[in-house]
Protein backbone atom coordinates (compact mmCIF):
# COMPACT_ATOMS: atom_id res chain seq x y z
CA UNK A 1 0.00 0.00 0.00
CA UNK A 2 1.30 3.05 -1.10
CA UNK A 3 0.60 6.62 0.58
CA UNK A 4 -1.68 9.36 -0.87
CA UNK A 5 1.28 11.46 -1.65
CA UNK A 6 2.89 8.08 -3.10
CA UNK A 7 -0.22 7.26 -5.63
CA UNK A 8 -0.05 11.06 -6.49
CA UNK A 9 3.09 11.13 -7.70
CA UNK A 10 2.91 8.00 -9.63
CA UNK A 11 -0.19 8.85 -11.20
CA UNK A 12 1.69 12.44 -11.89
CA UNK A 13 4.40 10.43 -13.55
CA UNK A 14 1.79 8.75 -15.87
CA UNK A 15 -0.16 11.74 -16.56
CA UNK A 16 3.15 13.30 -17.79
CA UNK A 17 3.97 10.42 -20.29
CA UNK A 18 5.82 7.30 -19.96
CA UNK A 19 7.02 5.88 -22.98
CA UNK A 20 5.10 2.40 -21.57
CA UNK A 21 2.49 0.88 -23.68
CA UNK A 22 -1.03 1.03 -23.30
CA UNK A 23 -1.16 -2.05 -21.33
CA UNK A 24 1.36 -1.66 -18.92
CA UNK A 25 -0.51 2.18 -18.47
CA UNK A 26 -3.59 0.31 -17.75
CA UNK A 27 -2.26 -1.92 -15.35
CA UNK A 28 -0.50 0.55 -13.54
CA UNK A 29 -3.07 3.05 -13.84
CA UNK A 30 -5.45 0.09 -12.31
CA UNK A 31 -3.24 -0.06 -9.37
CA UNK A 32 -3.39 3.77 -8.98
CA UNK A 33 -7.05 4.54 -8.81
CA UNK A 34 -7.14 1.69 -5.72
CA UNK A 35 -8.19 3.22 -2.83
CA UNK A 36 -8.08 6.76 -3.30
CA UNK A 37 -10.70 8.17 -1.17
CA UNK A 38 -11.23 11.89 -0.27
CA UNK A 39 -13.66 13.80 1.72
CA UNK A 40 -16.16 16.12 0.08
CA UNK A 41 -14.61 19.02 1.07
CA UNK A 42 -11.31 17.91 0.23
CA UNK A 43 -12.95 16.84 -3.58
CA UNK A 44 -14.33 20.45 -3.51
CA UNK A 45 -11.05 22.04 -2.73
CA UNK A 46 -9.41 20.45 -5.65
CA UNK A 47 -11.92 20.89 -8.24
CA UNK A 48 -11.71 24.88 -7.17
CA UNK A 49 -8.18 25.11 -7.49
CA UNK A 50 -9.06 23.25 -11.28
CA UNK A 51 -11.62 25.98 -12.02
CA UNK A 52 -9.18 28.77 -11.40
CA UNK A 53 -6.40 27.20 -12.51
CA UNK A 54 -5.82 27.46 -16.35
CA UNK A 55 -2.72 29.98 -15.83
CA UNK A 56 -0.89 27.00 -14.03
CA UNK A 57 2.41 25.37 -15.97
CA UNK A 58 1.34 22.51 -18.36
CA UNK A 59 2.64 20.34 -15.50
CA UNK A 60 1.04 21.89 -12.90
CA UNK A 61 -2.71 21.14 -14.74
CA UNK A 62 -1.81 17.90 -15.27
CA UNK A 63 -1.03 17.01 -11.63
CA UNK A 64 -4.28 18.52 -10.39
CA UNK A 65 -6.49 17.07 -13.45
CA UNK A 66 -5.18 13.65 -11.92
CA UNK A 67 -5.61 14.36 -8.61
CA UNK A 68 -9.46 15.55 -9.34
CA UNK A 69 -9.87 12.23 -11.60
CA UNK A 70 -8.49 9.93 -8.78
CA UNK A 71 -10.41 11.91 -5.67
CA UNK A 72 -14.03 11.60 -7.95
CA UNK A 73 -16.49 9.04 -6.86
CA UNK A 74 -16.88 7.62 -10.41
CA UNK A 75 -16.77 3.86 -11.15
CA UNK A 76 -13.14 2.58 -12.15
CA UNK A 77 -14.40 2.01 -15.82
CA UNK A 78 -14.92 5.79 -15.53
CA UNK A 79 -11.69 6.63 -14.16
CA UNK A 80 -9.59 5.13 -16.36
CA UNK A 81 -11.71 6.23 -19.33
CA UNK A 82 -10.73 10.19 -17.96
CA UNK A 83 -7.35 8.97 -17.42
CA UNK A 84 -6.35 7.50 -20.76
CA UNK A 85 -7.96 10.35 -22.96
CA UNK A 86 -5.71 12.69 -20.19
CA UNK A 87 -2.64 10.68 -21.14
CA UNK A 88 -3.48 10.61 -24.55
CA UNK A 89 -4.07 14.46 -24.36
CA UNK A 90 -0.67 15.39 -23.86
CA UNK A 91 -0.68 15.77 -27.87
CA UNK A 92 -2.72 18.29 -28.25
CA UNK A 93 -2.20 21.83 -28.86
CA UNK A 94 -2.68 24.53 -25.92
CA UNK A 95 -6.36 25.09 -27.38
CA UNK A 96 -7.22 21.74 -27.60
CA UNK A 97 -6.34 20.77 -23.74
CA UNK A 98 -8.28 24.34 -22.68
CA UNK A 99 -11.35 22.78 -24.25
CA UNK A 100 -10.67 19.42 -22.76
CA UNK A 101 -10.46 20.73 -19.10
CA UNK A 102 -12.88 23.02 -19.52
CA UNK A 103 -15.36 19.11 -20.82
CA UNK A 104 -13.71 17.43 -17.59
CA UNK A 105 -14.44 20.01 -15.53
CA UNK A 106 -18.00 20.22 -16.78
CA UNK A 107 -18.44 16.27 -15.84
CA UNK A 108 -16.41 16.80 -12.47
CA UNK A 109 -19.11 19.21 -11.53
CA UNK A 110 -21.92 17.61 -11.97
CA UNK A 111 -20.29 14.57 -10.06
CA UNK A 112 -19.75 16.67 -7.00
CA UNK A 113 -22.38 19.05 -7.17
CA UNK A 114 -25.09 17.42 -8.66
CA UNK A 115 -26.40 18.54 -12.55
CA UNK A 116 -28.63 21.40 -10.84
CA UNK A 117 -26.34 22.77 -7.95
CA UNK A 118 -22.86 23.34 -10.36
CA UNK A 119 -21.41 26.65 -9.07
CA UNK A 120 -20.66 28.26 -12.45
CA UNK A 121 -23.79 27.50 -14.86
CA UNK A 122 -23.13 30.91 -16.35
CA UNK A 123 -19.86 29.74 -17.95
CA UNK A 124 -20.85 26.70 -19.18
Amino acid sequence: MWSREEKEQRLARLVCGLMWSREQKEQRLAHLLCGVMWSRKEKEQRLAHLLCGLMWSREEKEQRLARLVCGLMWSWEEQEQRLARLLCGLMWSREEKEQQLARLLCVAEDQIFGPHLSPLPEDR
